[in-house]
């Protein structure tokens, strides 16, 4: 799931000045409207697979593991933790000219994933989790939720 969310393509009309911001080729200034190519994986830095998986936090299933969880409460969490990823990735900027008007990041709400479509031997009604994610950042997770702080 990860790799379509930095993957991702797609087009943009806007004027001619943010074109120049975004695509930085400075020729676009005199044009009314320019459609532009924007890339995720050019605004989600180097940083993307921690800030992608410390939106996992373990704590919206449980306080202690091992703990018995059912397969529909297992994709629920997976579910609800990209879409607030995503909702993250979206309010990266990816141009701003200081008029109010910004152009943030465009990733698309992902169709929910199944259990079974991340492991074909995944059809057990309930599963037990055990472990942490090792990717848990209380501070980067505040960071990315409160840019602004």
């Amino acid at each position: 799931m990860a790799y379509k969310i930095r993957a991702r393509e797609y087009k943009i009309t806007v004027s001619g000045v943010y074109a120049d911001e975004i695509t930085q080729d400075y020729m676009y200034e005199d044009e009314d409207e320019v459609e532009v190519n924007i890339r995720t994986e050019n605004y989600l830095g180097h940083f993307f697979r921690e800030d992608f998986l410390c939106h996992f936090e373990l704590d919206k299933l449980t306080k202690t593991l091992p703990a018995t969880f059912s397969t529909n409460e297992i994709e629920e969490w997976i579910n609800g933790c990209i879409k607030e990823a995503i909702n993250n990735f979206n309010s990266y900027i990816v141009a701003d000219l200081e008029d109010d008007n910004e152009i943030y990041l465009e990733v698309p709400d992902q169709t929910p994933l199944k259990l079974i479509d991340l492991n074909k031997k995944w059809v057990e009604e309930s599963f037990v989790l055990v472990g942490e994610n090792p990717f848990k950042d209380d501070g980067r997770l505040y960071q990315l939720r409160n840019p602004w702080d």
